[in-house]
């Protein structure tokens, strides 16, 4: 997120241009796709329509329980941890604490996740309505997903990806149980992919999927690490714990991914801060995006 400053803000800013705004983010509501184990109960504490039996004024109040990363999320850097080590080397066994991390906290990302936003809709790009189970993007599908688009990525910029499979997830029913997910799998990024959006100082990014790699994983990062221990997640290990690069999980682009193709038109400012919870180590969140109106054309 240091990649985003004030100058990259002020330059996002100038893509909105329509006026026209979505919101990437699923209902919260019991059963919503998410990992396994994550809940949410919504309840009220009281309903009182009339506060007065004369009469006037009336209120309710209800209260929320979920797991932070239910839903669309952020996952914060202090979610994964190699050897025992969360980025920039600090020691999970020290800085995390009962009531939080002492450490790498997603509050401080409240004010940073402000930026130009990319959709990279990888799935229209293959000509399919979405990517097949553990299908692994790569350096070669994110560089002709940007040609096809008529887009460049700059350093600071917010990369979304359409894989599709939030589709899939809506079909298939929830909450899943024990090792469903690693059976049902997905489509995701693979570890040359995270090479490769480093190099472009990519800030962060964000999937229509639930764990924004692929699933079964791929082989390289599994392989590469399975000696000293790791048998999983290799590229949640490469960009939370070696690159400092957030990454968001169950967003829904559906709604404008169809009016991005409409006009051609596949940048935009995006807004995606996360609750301001002290010592969390991932958040829900409500992501914004202003659109611009079409394409300039000679």
């Amino acid at each position: 997120l240091n990649y985003i400053t004030p100058a990259k803000v002020a330059e996002a800013a100038k893509l909105v241009k329509s006026g026209k705004v979505f919101n990437m983010a699923l209902d919260l509501q019991p059963n919503t796709p998410g990992w396994v184990g994550r809940t949410f109960r919504h309840t009220f504490d009281y309903i009182l329509p009339q506060l007065d039996p004369a009469g006037g004024a009336g209120a309710c109040d209800d209260a929320i329980e979920m797991h932070l990363q239910y839903s669309t999320q952020w996952d914060g850097l202090p979610h994964f941890m190699f050897s025992g080590k969360m980025y920039n080397g600090y020691d999970g066994n020290t800085v995390i604490k009962p009531n939080g991390t002492q450490k790498n906290s997603i509050h401080l990302w409240a004010d940073k996740v402000v930026s130009r936003g990319v959709l990279l809709d990888v799935a229209k790009y293959k000509g399919l309505d979405n990517l097949e189970r553990g299908y692994i993007i790569t350096p070669a599908d994110i560089e002709g997903t940007l040609k096809a688009q008529g887009v460049e990525v700059t350093s600071g910029d917010i990369l979304l990806f359409r894989t599709g499979w939030i589709n899939k997830l809506r079909e298939h029913g929830w909450p899943m149980r024990g090792n469903e997910p690693y059976e049902f799998g997905e489509p995701g990024l693979g570890l040359q992919a995270c090479k490769w959006l480093k190099e472009k100082q990519v800030a962060a990014l964000a999937f229509d999927n639930l764990a924004v790699e692929a699933i079964p994983f791929d082989p390289e990062g599994v392989e590469k690490v399975n000696d000293i221990g790791f048998k999983g997640f290799p590229v949640h290990v490469e960009l939370l714990v070696w690159q400092g690069c957030p990454i968001g999980e169950i967003w829904d682009f559906e709604e404008l991914a169809k009016d991005c193709a409409e006009d051609g038109v596949y940048e935009f400012f995006l807004a995606a801060p996360p609750l301001r919870v002290l010592g969390a180590v991932g958040s829900v969140l409500s992501p914004q995006i202003g659109r611009a109106s079409c394409r300039e054309r000679v």
